[in-house]
């Protein structure tokens, strides 16, 4: 699934191998790997590639259909709860 997904990303940019390439920090023959699934990326490679992408590893991995990580009602909870802590603190 993930040389599914990265083909079609890349597709959607109109863009090379070799561009993208250049603007990764990695080999050119690993992504030319993971793209045609003769290698799978180690979890650094998964996240850095997701982050370039601007979506979430679940969909890379084939795990979601949903391209961005929603942010769990608890999560903003917590987040509402950190900055109002950090504004008192002030």
């Amino acid at each position: 699934m993930i040389a599914k997904r990265l083909k079609a990303l890349r597709a959607e940019l109109d863009i090379g191998k070799r561009e993208l390439v250049s603007l990764l920090p990695m080999k050119s023959k690993a992504y030319a790997n993971y793209e045609s699934g003769r290698g799978e990326p180690d979890s650094d490679a998964l996240h850095m590639l997701a982050k370039r992408f601007n979506v979430s590893v679940d969909y890379l991995l084939g795990i979601s259909d949903c391209r961005r990580v929603r942010e769990s009602r608890i999560a903003k909870q917590c987040n509402a709860r950190c900055s109002a802590l950090a504004n008192n603190q002030r």
